[in-house]
């Protein structure tokens, strides 16, 4: 049996990031039962973490900007777990964060 998230997420600079997956298993009839989401900065440190959730397979974290990876694991209607998986997302400044930096491209 195989269970694999498909993560994918916008990264806007002064909004929440919103996460989504899309649970796939290679079993027929597979119902979600939970999932966790996991959130880490460049150091290791865990800056989020949803706890276990039921209900559609989404979550939002208000994150500074950054680089960080985020792991989700899901399990079945049945208790089958599936392994951690990984990805990273990088957040941008709010927009206007460059403002007033004329060799950025700010005309002032």
């Amino acid at each position: 049996e195989r269970m694999r998230p498909d993560g994918s997420y916008p990264n806007h600079g002064g909004k929440p990031v919103h996460f989504t997956f899309a649970p796939t298993s290679d079993v027929q009839n597979t119902e979600l039962g939970g999932f966790r989401v996991r959130i880490w900065d460049n150091a290791g440190e865990v800056v989020a973490d949803s706890g276990n959730l039921t209900g559609p397979p989404e979550h939002s974290a208000a994150l500074h900007p950054g680089r960080y990876v985020w792991g989700l694991q899901w399990w079945t209607q049945d208790g089958d777990f599936s392994p951690w998986t990984t990805s990273e997302v990088v957040v941008a400044p709010p927009s206007g964060f460059w403002n007033g930096i004329p060799w950025l491209g700010d005309a002032q």
